[in-house]
């Protein structure tokens, strides 16, 4: 007997089968345990299953004779590995389709041997309308992370070159498992925003003031090449790729003067940064060297980089970071750095834009550095800004201290 469909079926089918995929996708969603700090359980995400229910439904293309045939197929099928599952190797599948086609009913059966590493598949599909068996490769892509609507939904394609190069593509649904695409995030990077802020033109009439910026830079740079480890040398041999960066290092280090009268040590480049932070504030709110005015603002700037940018980022480390920059953190730090000196300091009025040009110069010089540590360390997952930068080294000699910084 001959089984007749309507053609809108197929779509309405399909639609239907979508609307299941994602209503168990919200349900799965819901059920996900509470985090360690709110009394969630941790425990194991345990071994894959060695077999592997899987379903789900294809729309194919059928061109015998330069005549286009539509169809539409359920499939059900299992799979066995071979050899671990974790690794996934190998395995064979056996599953069975039936539908229509052209408004008559068909279907099938097929044999494969699967790389699920790879995603790809090949073997037999036998139809029993046409009662011939032909060749299939097969493509099994999650396209995104957790699957295409989520809990392990892949993109199935299906091409059978020695029948008219038939051609099907569909949603494969997994049956059972635990955990399923869900084991990791839906994205493997983290997306920057893009805000810049508004930029203000200063010229500094004060010589002093622009070279304690152009020391403060230094310092800073130094601080950064000190303070993490190089990463940037190649080549077969380590010691004669490191001996060029190593040098350079030493004779910045051994170099001596009456500012750095033991060397240019981390602790010594420490040091001169704050202080050098400190006259550049005090300065720019007219003071002639270093004044209390200029170490509180100093203190304020030095809190707020840390809060707003410092601690932000490096939050983020071991994540790969889309429109990598510190441009989106500086204008939320310079923003509240401005309302502070507008409102509440005791910075006078005609002193604030110079003020507020040393803060943003030193977000200028923080970028800076991120950008050439992007650079040394070639990923942005392993960028790391000093603390330093905000931190002096009595604010953190102390576990207390450590432990607020943490909780910060």
């Amino acid at each position: 007997m001959i089984a007749k469909t309507n053609k809108k079926l197929p779509v309405l089918l399909f639609t239907i089968a979508l609307l299941v995929i994602l209503g168990s996708q919200n349900v799965a969603l819901a059920q996900r345990d509470l985090p360690p700090a709110r009394g969630g359980m941790t425990y194991s995400l345990g071994m894959p299953p060695v077999y592997k229910g899987r379903t789900g439904m294809e729309l194919q293309s059928y061109r015998p004779g330069n005549v286009d045939e539509l169809a539409y197929f359920f499939n059900l099928g299992v799979s066995k590995d071979l050899g671990n599952p974790v690794v996934g190797i190998g395995g064979l599948r056996l599953e069975g389709y039936a539908g229509a086609r052209v408004r008559e009913f068909d279907g099938g059966g097929r044999l494969l041997f699967e790389m699920p590493s790879l995603y790809v598949g090949a073997g037999v599909d036998y139809n029993g309308r046409d009662e011939v068996a032909d060749f299939l490769f097969q493509l099994d892509l999650p396209l995104r992370r957790g699957g295409v609507f989520g809990r392990g939904t892949t993109l199935a394609v299906r091409w059978l070159p020695t029948r008219d190069q038939t051609f099907s593509l569909g949603i494969n649904v997994p049956l059972w498992g635990r955990n399923i695409g869900a084991t990791r995030p839906r994205s493997d990077n983290v997306g920057l925003q893009k805000s810049t802020p508004m930029r203000q033109e200063f010229a500094a009439a004060d010589d002093r003031l622009q070279e304690s910026l152009a020391d403060l830079g230094e310092r800073a740079r130094w601080i950064a090449r000190l303070s993490q480890p190089f990463a940037e040398a190649e080549g077969a041999d380590a010691h004669e790729a490191m001996a060029p960066i190593l040098a350079t290092v030493k004779s910045h280090h051994d170099s001596t003067n009456i500012r750095f009268p033991e060397g240019h040590t981390l602790t010594a480049e420490i040091a001169a940064y704050h202080q050098g932070l400190d006259r550049a504030f005090s300065l720019a709110a007219g003071g002639p060297e270093t004044t209390d005015l200029g170490r509180v603002v100093s203190a304020r700037a030095r809190s707020i980089l840390l809060d707003e940018v410092l601690i932000p980022y490096n939050y983020l480390l071991g994540q790969r970071k889309k429109n990598d920059s510190l441009i989106s953190m500086i204008a939320i730090a310079q923003t509240t750095f401005a309302s502070w000196v507008i409102l509440e300091s005791d910075v006078p009025e005609a002193d604030v834009a110079a003020v507020f040009h040393v803060f943003q110069t030193l977000g200028d010089q923080l970028e800076e550095n991120r950008a050439e540590l992007r650079t040394r360390w070639q990923d942005s997952r392993y960028v790391w800004l000093p603390l330093q930068y905000a931190l002096t080294p009595d604010q953190h000699d102390t576990q207390a201290e450590l432990d607020g910084i943490i909780a910060r």
